[in-house]
């Protein structure tokens, strides 16, 4: 009796409905796509909108997005306006190429960085652009410190920046920011008024708006002419 007892006690024990349990593996998280867009040509003068709506994510993650400055031309002062959001802006003072560097992340992982190349030029159609060069002077020659201004004539309170030697208020070379209204340009001559200097840029726009406080200033397309630490000379007219 105990040899059939034990028997059906084992039988009973393998019987069952046959479900097993398993355990899921949930997919592992792949990083986001960045797209910075096409290249493009811009003008001179006019803004710039970017745009990093094609980025995407194979798990519908929301992204968040970083934008950079990857190369501008020598001399430009421009910068990213809402470099977190999906599409900046930016203000190119002079013409060349400017490279820009979109990374996006997922909450988890970052994207490998998309750019895009925005070339800008001046449309004759457009407007006039005036670009002056910035000289000093070594050992009685002029010399180019490739810190071109770029000018649309007659644009109102058009912005720039360069870098400026060092003056009784700075020690060191420093960033110089100006806004220019009001500017002609007749035969060989640009005149125009410019305001602020080692200020903010959003003073120097008031100030600009506003007409007050600006100086004449004149360059040539012949004629070196002095301005503070430097000489101003007329390059190329669009």
């Amino acid at each position: 009796m105990l040899m059939l007892a034990t028997g059906l006690m084992l039988s009973l024990s393998g019987c069952g409905d046959g479900s097993t349990s398993a355990t899921t593996t949930p997919a592992a998280n792949t990083a986001p796509v960045a797209n910075a867009g096409a290249d493009r040509r811009a003008v001179a003068g006019v803004l710039v909108n970017l745009s990093g709506a094609a980025s995407s994510d194979a798990e519908g993650n929301a992204l968040t997005y970083l934008w950079y400055m990857q190369s501008i031309p020598v001399g430009s002062g421009a910068t990213l306006f809402n470099p977190t959001t999906v599409a900046p802006s930016f203000a190119p003072g002079i013409l060349g190429s400017y490279v820009m560097q979109l990374i996006v992340n997922d909450g988890q992982l970052d994207s490998v960085a998309s750019t895009v190349t925005i070339t800008v030029s001046c449309d004759p159609a457009v407007s006039t652009c005036v670009t002056i060069g910035v000289y000093t002077i070594s050992n009685g020659l002029y010399v180019d410190t490739n810190k071109d201004l770029l000018y649309t004539v007659g644009k109102p309170c058009e912005t720039w920046a360069r870098t400026a030697q060092p003056d009784f208020h700075n020690t060191v070379s420093h960033l110089h920011y100006n806004a220019q209204d009001a500017s002609t340009y007749i035969g060989t001559t640009m005149t125009w008024f410019e305001y602020g200097a080692d200020l903010t840029q959003a003073s120097i726009d008031a100030t600009c708006a506003a007409g007050v406080g600006g100086v004449q200033k004149t360059a040539d397309l012949n004629v070196y002419t002095p301005d503070k630490n430097f000489f101003v000379k007329i390059k190329s007219v669009l």
